[in-house]
């Protein structure tokens, strides 16, 4: 059994439904996580930097910038550039998410509606792969 880590990874969601941002980290519970959410990949940008996050969740379709763009930003700052970023889709078909994912340079990615076991495996393999 492993110990728990002496400070919670940081998982930053972002999405334009709250209802997202409120799900995921019941999806994650009962792991060592501390979230912050954001409704848009502007205000991501704008956070980042104080939140510092370990993991990034981003839906990929938003009003003013999409998921894929943020992670391209992402992949370009000079701090968070290795940090793993997740797109979530449920406008998509897989083929198209996959597409957009790989163009992005996303670590993974996932279709809504979000199966939360595949999830949370996700996390944790991009979280311990930081380790």
């Amino acid at each position: 059994m492993t110990s728990k880590p002496e400070h919670p990874k940081k998982i930053l969601v972002v999405d334009d439904m709250r209802t997202i941002q409120v799900l995921l980290p019941v999806y994650l519970v009962g792991r060592f996580y501390e979230f912050q959410s954001v409704s848009s990949a502007k205000e991501a940008l704008e956070v980042i930097e104080d939140f510092g996050p370990d993991l990034i969740i981003s839906d990929v379709n938003m009003p003013d910038m999409g998921g894929s763009q943020l992670c391209e930003a992402i992949r370009q700052h000079e701090r968070f550039g290795q940090t793993p970023v997740v797109l979530m889709s449920g406008s998509v078909n897989r083929s198209e998410l996959d597409a957009i994912g790989a163009v992005s340079k996303a670590s993974a990615v996932v279709s809504k509606p979000i199966d939360p076991e595949k999830l949370a495996t996700i996390v944790h393999d991009l979280l311990e792969d930081d380790d």
